[in-house]
């Protein structure tokens, strides 16, 4: 298995030349997670599987993300 490229979100939007900003991708984080509201429940975005989080760090297993970005667009 090879091992995964995992990139800090800073370095990620900049190294994404503009396609993704820092803020985008911590919003794209903050909701790949089902949360719980009172007027409903907000469903997941479906890239939880692409952060990984490392103490106060985290990171974004670039090749999962793309994956599912791209079978997002399939769909």
């Amino acid at each position: 298995m090879p091992i995964p490229t995992l990139k800090p979100i800073p370095k990620f939007a900049e190294d994404s030349n503009g396609a993704f900003t820092t803020p985008a991708l911590y919003d794209i984080r903050f909701r790949s997670k089902p949360r719980y509201s009172s007027k409903d429940n907000i469903v997941p975005n479906g890239f939880a599987p692409a952060f990984v989080t490392r103490g106060r760090r985290v990171y974004v297993w670039v090749e999962k993300f793309y994956e599912i970005l791209m079978n997002q667009q399939a769909a």
